[in-house]
């Protein structure tokens, strides 16, 4: 987690999943041309939530 005195970042967890799969889609179009594997990782809840539990792993 990064904190300061301006923002906090910390890693998504599965709970966060359904809002990571609404963002995605939600700017589909831009996600699409930038991001387009992550893009279709994040098409659904369910896929969002492998997503988040994979990218976890991979971060440690």
């Amino acid at each position: 987690m990064i904190d300061t005195e301006h923002f906090v970042i910390d890693k998504l967890r599965p709970e966060d999943a359904a809002d990571l799969s609404d963002f995605m889609i939600s700017d589909k179009k831009r996600f699409g041309r930038f991001f387009p594997v992550t893009l279709a990782q994040n098409l659904s809840k369910e896929a969002s939530k492998a997503y988040i539990l994979l990218k976890n792993i991979e971060i440690g």
